[in-house]
């Protein structure tokens, strides 16, 4: 009995300390990195009643027979599997996923180790934990002596104190390399020579403007051909330009080269009309519309004549107008490049004596000094002349003197009008019919006169005599002899038998009767109106284009000479008399066949240097007939002019000349200019750092050169309000004007001086850069104080498509000093250092710590355990590495108790406790009945 008192005693003892451990681990369910203890029980040893036989014979083996003496306890263990992690967000605190503690030193020097990462970084900037002050191990970084980096390295090395002082500042580096990217547009405009005017407009020494054409061709980006072109010339010059990568002329070249042309000074001679030439035109063509083209009689197109300085290069036409539908009555030119020149009608005008203006009227009198007799004949009329004499001692107004003429012309048949022009002050005789078979013939008779006066007098000069002809049309017209008719009866001497013919072709029958149907007959007595009325009326019968008509012949008021004239002028119009009867002569007209023709239309045209006269055919112009010829403008007149082409040095391209001007005498320039042209340009800015950390914005910027061979040249640029930038401003040994408002070349100046290989050139395969064949040499720069930056151009990722712009430099490796801002945990326990200066940079890494037998530590207190002969040594080596686990930043790793578990692990071990207690009282009770069997 008393066993079971014992066996129930140590059972609750064993109870007993199973709940203190569940209760620990309750009390540590919220406890970071607790690990929760278990118990495990054993039993003791066993009081032996039998033991175990074998069987032998008939008998079968018997089994030991044996009282347990209670329970003992085995072990309490610590369960060190992974606990959650909880995220905190605090940069130090760190969790460890996977096997491992953390080493922190005592203030004693002793190790101790923990799962607990709730660290901070202290006063003195030792990394410890939070709440015991202890410092955190592992290794601090160190620096290459040869490339200034930090690197950790944790070979053969002993873990220390996490001191981060040394590492509060970030240095500053200085720039070595920047890196592009993205895209240039292949679509972009490129570099070419731009000129404002492409051709030299110029007035030449005779006044007349010339015009110089100017043609460039690319050959790249720095080379390009010129050639000048003469509309009428054609070529007369070529030459080429070579320009460096800032537009500037550095070669110009011309041929042929000007006599004194130089490399320097390059010109060409260029006569602006050619050798001298007259103006020239070809022979007039008729049109094969024309309406009688192929009649060979179609008229005549006298030579033209020309007047250079007016006649310019073109084709030009004779234009038919007019009239009625089968006959022109007029033209007009028209010429391709001036357009409408003139125009002229076609018919005739009468023959016209002319004199000068007559001083002897000046009083509105005229007194000759001495006797004064001419002649006038008019060739037409059968030539006739009138004598016509002043005398002297009388007074003759100009009125007079008109009529005085007009008097004698008429009493001798002269078929023509005397008249004074008022406004010329001059005498004109004028043909009464027009045609160029028309003319008069004055002739001074008074040399016969003693004391004979002279014609000067009324501005007549007949030293040789005054003919004077008509011009052009005129109609058919046939005169009988003068005198026939007297004004009274004529009788015929026998029948009267003649044909009228036109030169269409119709004919009439004249009969005219000798004598009545009386018997015996008698002779008929006509009048002149009967003789007309009967010829007029077979004319008018038989469709004729004439008409009869009767004049007085002496002027002595009886009509007494017949005229038939035809209907219509020019040289193909005819009347034809053809005599039947013989005695033609009772008329006045002779027997046979007699024709006359009428004079062709004619025009002489004289506008705008051109000089010809139409002259009418058989066959007439109709309208919209017309005629072609071409001209060609003189040349040669003008002087050879230097044509200067664009001089070296300069960044303009010219072309220009100096020419006397026709009028003033004084020298004039023209000329042209332009530039060789900017192509499209893309910029981007970059910061970059000295050695000392001082900032400079660097810009790029690209500009398209040649589209053919893809190339695009660079620059690198200081921005303009880099103090670098002010301070060679306002050096006055730089000759900067006005430092304040510097231009352009001063920029370019300052960059050249402070910026070594600051230009280079990219070349592209398609659409990616073409390495082999670019140039991009790395620049050099030394800021005030600094040392020589030299920084690399990274070009690899720059492409060349028909797209947007977007290159940019996205990156660069230099920066400014910094000072430490936040630290945070990498998963390989490297510490990283955030610096106001954007940079991070590793500065430590804590160690881990692992064991044989983890469970094997003792714990201390504090979350930490201490090294125990059982757990083994500790192995420290990186997180990562090996059996160590990593680092979880802004996490905390929480208790690994469960709190479910724990409570009922608790009530089985209350429940094992109270059937415990029951043994004692059981065996008491028990022991107290055995006591009461005495009584």
């Amino acid at each position: 009995m008393l066993r079971s008192l014992y066996t129930g005693v140590s059972g609750l003892k064993n109870f007993q300390t199973e709940m203190d451990v569940i209760s620990n681990n309750i009390a540590n369910v919220s406890t970071t990195a607790y690990k929760r203890s278990r118990v495990s029980f054993e039993t003791m040893f066993s009081e032996t009643i039998r033991h175990g036989q074998q069987a032998f014979g008939d008998y079968g083996g018997l089994n030991p027979m044996q009282v347990g003496l209670g329970t003992a306890m085995a072990s309490i263990d610590t369960l060190m599997d992974q606990g959650p992690t909880e995220t905190t967000g605090k940069n130090t605190d760190i969790a460890i996923e996977g096997d491992g503690f953390l080493v922190v030193r005592g203030y004693d020097g002793t190790n101790y180790y923990t799962r607990d990462g709730n660290l901070n970084i202290g006063t003195n900037y030792d990394l410890v934990m939070t709440n015991t002050g202890f410092k955190a191990q592992g290794w601090l970084a160190k620096q290459d002596p040869v490339t200034g980096n930090l690197s950790i390295s944790d070979s053969g090395i002993v873990p220390e104190n996490l001191n981060l002082a040394t590492f509060l500042k970030k240095h500053a580096k200085q720039t070595n390399n920047i890196t592009y990217s993205c895209n240039l547009d292949a679509g972009s405009e490129e570099r070419d020579v731009a000129l404002g005017e492409d051709t030299l407009n110029f007035h030449d020494s005779t006044g007349k403007s010339q015009e110089l054409s100017f043609k460039f061709k690319k050959i790249d980006a720095n080379h390009w051909i010129w050639s000048a072109y003469d509309d009428t010339e054609g070529h007369v010059a070529t030459g080429s330009l070579t320009c460096d990568d800032d537009g500037l002329i550095i070669n110009s070249t011309v041929d042929p080269q000007g006599a004194l042309s130089t490399a320097g000074n390059p010109y060409f001679t260029y006569d602006p009309d050619g050798d001298p030439q007259p103006a020239m035109v070809t022979s007039p063509t008729p049109n094969a519309s024309n309406t009688n083209y192929n009649s060979g009689l179609a008229g005549d197109f006298s030579s033209i004549q020309l007047t250079d300085d007016q006649i310019v290069t073109e084709d030009i036409q004779v234009i038919f107008d007019g009239g009625d539908p089968d006959h022109a009555s007029s033209y007009r030119v028209v010429g391709s490049e001036r357009g409408f020149i003139g125009s002229g009608t076609l018919g005739g005008s009468p023959a016209r004596i002319e004199g000068t203006a007559v001083v002897s009227l000046s009083s509105g009198v005229w007194a000759p000094t001495n006797d004064t007799q001419f002649t006038i004949t008019d060739g037409f009329s059968g030539t006739t002349t009138a004598n016509i004499t002043f005398l002297s001692g009388n007074t003759y107004t100009a009125s007079k003197v008109a009529a005085d003429i007009n008097t004698a012309m008429a009493a001798a048949g002269v078929r023509a009008t005397a008249y004074f022009d008022s406004t010329l002050g001059k005498f004109q005789i004028v043909s009464n019919d027009s045609g160029s078979n028309r003319n008069l013939t004055l002739v001074d008779t008074s040399a016969a006169i003693p004391s004979a006066g002279s014609l000067d007098e009324l501005g007549l000069d007949t030293v040789v005599g005054i003919t004077a002809n008509g011009i052009g049309a005129s109609k058919a017209e046939l005169l009988g002899t003068p005198g026939t008719f007297t004004g009274g009866t004529m009788t015929l001497s026998a029948d009267l038998s003649f044909t009228v013919q036109d030169s269409t072709g119709n004919t009439a029958i004249v009969n005219i009767k000798q004598n009545d149907t009386a018997v015996p007959p008698q002779p008929i007595a006509y009048n002149s109106s009967t003789i007309l009325a009967e010829i007029n009326t077979a004319i008018k019968q038989n469709g004729l284009e004439a008409t009869a008509s009767l004049l007085d012949s002496d002027n002595d008021g009886v009509l007494d000479q017949l005229k038939i004239v035809g209907g219509d002028s020019g040289s193909g119009e005819y009347i034809k008399i053809s005599s039947i009867s013989n005695n033609m002569a009772d008329i006045g007209l002779v027997n046979g066949v007699t024709t006359v023709h009428g004079t062709a239309a004619s025009s002489t045209f004289n506008y705008g240097g051109i000089n010809f006269t139409l002259t009418e055919g058989d066959d007439v112009w109709s309208p919209n007939d017309s005629y072609s010829f071409s001209t060609t403008a003189a040349k040669g007149e003008a002087n050879s002019v230097k044509i200067y082409v664009p001089q070296p040095n300069q960044n303009v391209v010219s072309f220009k000349t100096n020419v006397v001007d026709a009028v003033l005498g004084t020298e004039k320039e023209y000329k042209i200019e332009g530039a060789v042209s900017q192509g499209a340009l893309h910029s981007t800015s970059i910061t970059i750092y000295d050695s000392l950390g001082a900032p400079h914005s660097i810009v790029t910027t690209w500009e398209h050169m040649d589209g053919k061979t893809m190339e695009w040249k660079y620059s690198i640029s200081y921005e303009e309000n880099d103090p670098e930038i002010i301070k060679w401003m306002q050096d006055p040994m730089n000759n900067v004007a006005d430092w304040t408002k510097p231009t352009d070349n001063d920029y370019k100046r300052a960059n050249d001086a402070l910026i070594t290989n600051r230009t280079g050139s990219m070349f592209f395969n398609g659409g990616t850069i073409n390495s082999g064949k670019s140039q991009v040499p790395s620049f050099s720069i030394t800021p005030t104080g600094s040392a020589t930056l030299t920084v690399a151009l990274k070009t690899d990722l720059i492409t060349q498509y028909d797209s947007a712009f977007t290159t940019k430099a996205e990156h660069q490796d230099g920066y400014e000093m910094g000072l430490l801002e936040d630290v945070y945990f990498e998963e390989d326990g490297t510490i990283r250092g955030v610096y106001s200066n954007g940079q991070k940079q590793p500065i430590a890494m804590v160690a881990i710590a692992t064991f044989n037998n983890p469970c094997g530590l003792e714990a201390e207190g504090s979350n930490m355990y201490s090294y125990s002969p059982n757990s083994g040594l500790a192995v420290i080596r990186r997180p990562g590495v090996g059996s160590a686990g990593i680092i979880k930043s802004g996490c905390l790793e929480m208790s690994n108790v469960d709190i479910s578990e724990e409570f009922t692990n608790m009530i089985v071990t209350q429940r094992a406790f109270q059937a415990n207690s029951r043994i004692i009282t059981t065996s008491d009770e028990m022991l107290q009945e055995l006591v009461n069997l005495k009584r």
